[in-house]
């Protein structure tokens, strides 16, 4: 089973999904030095195991996979917990399967270009923190 590093807040889990293993420990290391509990997957199949055993605030995964791409994961992780958010991440401008605008109209919460700018990682991890408060306040 894929496990959590507990030595951070466990309420603060963050998963993480691409198949460029470069680039997903790179966003996981940068989440970790933010304060989140930030778990690395490289596949749509493992990323469904986490969210399965796991409580997270979000999960930021890569659109074009192998084994699933994106879009197939974010409506897995949407029948499995509705009010979870997912953003997704694409190196394309251009989507010729319109996975974006799918996943929108299913309540994606948002999608980013990469490579990923500072300014919009940390755009993620405000967002990320404002889910967190909510989640301890009720």
């Amino acid at each position: 089973m894929i496990e959590f590093n507990n030595t951070t807040d466990e309420n603060k889990r963050v998963l993480i999904v691409d198949d460029d293993a470069a680039l997903r420990d790179s966003i996981k290391m940068r989440f970790q030095i933010a304060g989140f509990n930030a778990i690395a997957v490289e596949s749509g199949d493992l990323a469904i195991e986490v969210v399965k055993n796991n409580d997270l605030l979000l999960v930021l995964s890569d659109i074009a996979m192998p084994d699933m791409d994106g879009f197939e994961l974010f409506k897995e992780i949407k029948a499995l917990k509705p009010s979870l958010p997912v953003i997704l991440m694409t190196a394309f401008g251009y989507d010729p399967n319109h996975t974006i605008i799918k996943a929108s109209k299913l309540g994606l919460h948002k999608w980013i270009a990469k490579p990923i700018k500072d300014e919009v990682l940390q755009e993620i991890y405000k967002t990320a923190t404002m889910f967190y408060e909510l989640n301890k306040n009720n």
